[in-house]
């Protein structure tokens, strides 16, 4: 192995309260609050397509600019699970290539990992801004493997 690719929300971060909170705030203020369940049948999506299932509206931009806003104010709501940066720092040490791949905004995802310490354990990030199709299409891998300049075989997601 030489590389591995891991997601952010749920397997680098704990962003159980960052995510939730931010959609409850955007739908209390934009369309109408929403059970916890309901909307954690949409998670992992890209974040406007999530908006429009949540809410049948087809202009979701001021919701996801709510949510967005939630966030940015609130980056300690997303947290290293235990043993992350541990386990980060041993594998830096052991020399593989490390990248996390996420379908957040660049600079929602950045800040997060920044604040949280992992940043600098990564040597690629691969966001929502950067792929014509997101997760789980597989161009956010295969840009990672791309830049590493790895195959398949010689990577692990996780």
């Amino acid at each position: 192995m030489k590389a591995i690719l891991f997601d952010v929300d749920g397997t680098l971060l704990d962003t159980t309260e960052y995510i939730y909170k931010a959609f409850e705030y955007s739908l209390k203020k934009h369309h109408k609050p929403l059970k916890r369940e309901y909307i954690g049948t949409i998670m992992g999506k890209p974040l406007e397509e999530c908006y429009r299932i949540l809410t049948s509206i087809d202009d979701v931009s001021q919701l996801a600019q709510s949510h967005n806003d939630f966030q940015k104010q609130n980056p300690h709501l997303s947290v290293p699970f235990p043993n992350t940066l541990k386990v980060l720092r041993s594998l830096k040490k052991s020399n593989y290539h490390i990248a996390a791949v996420t379908t957040r905004k660049k600079n929602t995802a950045i800040e997060t990992l920044q604040q949280s310490g992992l940043f600098q354990y990564l040597d690629y990030i691969v966001t929502i801004d950067d792929v014509v199709y997101p997760k789980p299409h597989p161009e956010s891998i295969q840009r990672a493997l791309d830049y590493f300049g790895v195959s398949p075989k010689e990577a692990i997601t996780w």
